[in-house]
């Protein structure tokens, strides 16, 4: 699967103008981010975050990661006890991986988009909601590329994992785009079977059907039927227990 999308021209090409025009001069600066094995072959789970955080000593300048090689770098309790604890990072790994189940190497990662912010909210009006009745092109082509990632990587599952990112794969088509974080656009909009599955937090599982006419794509058809979608919040440190998906759990979705 590696090649058949070149990540690193496709985000460049987000990043150029006219598509930075609306976008705050502090994000161009701070440049792009994105996950750069995520087309990484064998992977069964597809993970989605919303964009990279911009911490307190990061530096400027644009680059990319690699998600196994991050799984590796950051503590988990019971897989990488010695490395160094990290807010973010952690959470996931231990959310994949304990000392009876490993789904690091099934797993790949994006996200929704490349900029790099730690306060979300703070960017929404400016960015992400739509100006008269259409959203920037930034936002688009964001979308654009993260489904054609995930129609290229057909995994078993995929895993949202912000709730801010549930309103672009079409969580709200049924309701008028009216839930918590919609925007009035369609977006994705894949068409959705619920799963009757008790899971932790506010956590759901639907399962692909098919694909809503007029998504922004123009996609008639998608290679994700019978995926399993987990739409999930965010994790973070005070996420208690009891909210928190296990990788037992996560493993059992793709049976």
């Amino acid at each position: 699967m590696e090649g058949t999308i070149d990540l690193k021209a496709e985000v460049e090409q987000i990043w150029s103008e006219p598509n930075l025009e609306p976008i705050p001069e502090c994000l161009r600066k701070r440049g792009y981010c994105y996950c750069n094995d995520v087309l990484r072959d064998g992977a069964k789970i597809l993970m989605f975050g919303f964009n990279p955080s911009f911490r307190d000593d990061a530096k400027v300048g644009d680059g990319s990661f690699s998600f196994l090689d991050t799984m590796r770098d950051f503590r988990n309790r019971s897989v990488y006890p010695s490395m160094k604890w990290d807010t973010y990072w952690s959470r996931v790994s231990e959310m994949l991986a304990n000392s009876s189940v490993n789904l690091h190497n099934k797993t790949v990662y994006w996200d929704l988009f490349s900029y790099r912010e730690k306060y979300q909210k703070s960017l929404r009006n400016k960015i992400l909601k739509p100006q008269h009745n259409e959203p920037c092109k930034f936002v688009i082509e964001h979308i654009l590329l993260a489904q054609r990632i995930a129609e290229s990587v057909k995994p078993q599952l995929i895993i949202v994992k912000n709730k801010e990112a549930w309103a672009y794969f079409g969580k709200y088509f049924l309701n008028d785009y009216c839930g918590e974080g919609a925007t009035g656009w369609r977006w994705m909009n894949y068409i959705y079977s619920p799963v009757k599955k008790v899971l932790p937090g506010d956590a759901e599982v639907r399962i692909i059907e098919g694909i809503h006419s007029g998504n922004v794509s123009g996609l008639t058809s998608t290679n994700l039927v019978g995926t399993k979608v987990l739409f999930m919040k965010h994790l973070n440190q005070y996420t208690k227990i009891e909210d928190r998906p296990t990788p037992e759990m996560i493993a059992d979705l793709l049976k």
